[in-house]
């Protein structure tokens, strides 16, 4: 999915003012089709100065980036309208990791892999449809199945009821690893989404995983091995 015009001006190269004035304009309007606000409106969104906000949109303006679409009318209070050109932008190089995968690694997690790549085996969380292997968590809830016999409440207490074993301790372990690490991709990827717009410039790798394992609901030390054992679990004869 194509993201919007707003979280695409990071590909491109511009100054940080260049930068935050397109981005002003992106929440006046989300495709940069038909931007017609002050510049009063303008500089107080992107933090800016209204004399710099001019000088932007007229160097913007010659470089072909922004196309004024209509004057404005100081009389009737009516600002000029603009259109953000995205094929004038030139890429920045330095973007091109990122653009790629849409996603950096956090610490202790390993990076989920890209949609329409082979999944390398190391990143396998366990095997699927193998006899006598543990059923993937996500698979009971699926639409396109049949629906369980019996509700989910009653499956809780009879499992509570049932006597334990080696093979049902083995079982309930697997399956609590991996809805755990469900967790901390799930919290992973929300964090990966706020530090793309800038939120926690601050923080140091070892607070940003503590904040990812506070999404998750998780203690740090839990989370450190779930990721541990996800790089361990059987991966031969896996399945896609």
């Amino acid at each position: 999915m194509t993201p919007p015009l707003r979280a695409r001006l990071h590909f491109y190269k511009l100054t940080a003012a260049e930068f935050a004035l397109l981005t002003a304009m992106c929440e006046h309007r989300s495709d940069g089709s038909t931007v017609w606000a002050s510049i009063a409106r303008l500089a107080a969104y992107s933090k800016l100065g209204e004399r710099t906000v001019q000088v932007l949109i007229r160097g913007l303006c010659a470089r072909g980036i922004l196309s004024q679409l209509a004057p404005g009318n100081a009389a009737k209070f009516k600002p000029a309208t603009y259109r953000i050109n995205e094929d004038a932008l030139e890429e920045d190089p330095r973007m091109a990791p990122y653009r790629d995968t849409g996603q950096e690694q956090l610490p202790g997690i390993p990076v989920a892999p890209v949609p329409g790549e082979p999944i390398p085996d190391a990143d396998l969380v366990q095997p699927l449809h193998q006899p006598g292997a543990a059923t993937a968590p996500d698979s009971r809830f699926d639409s396109r199945s049949s629906p369980p016999s019996k509700n989910t409440l009653t499956r809780s207490k009879e499992k509570a009821f049932r006597p334990a074993s080696s093979v049902e301790n083995k079982y309930s372990r697997e399956v609590g690893d991996a809805i755990d690490f469900r967790k901390l991709c799930k919290a992973r990827d929300e964090l990966q989404l706020k530090l793309s717009h800038g939120w926690g410039s601050s923080l140091t790798p070892d607070q940003i995983f503590e904040e990812q394992c506070a999404r998750a609901g998780l203690a740090v030390a839990r989370a450190l091995e779930v990721a541990k054992r996800a790089m361990q679990w059987p991966t031969t004869g896996a399945s896609a």
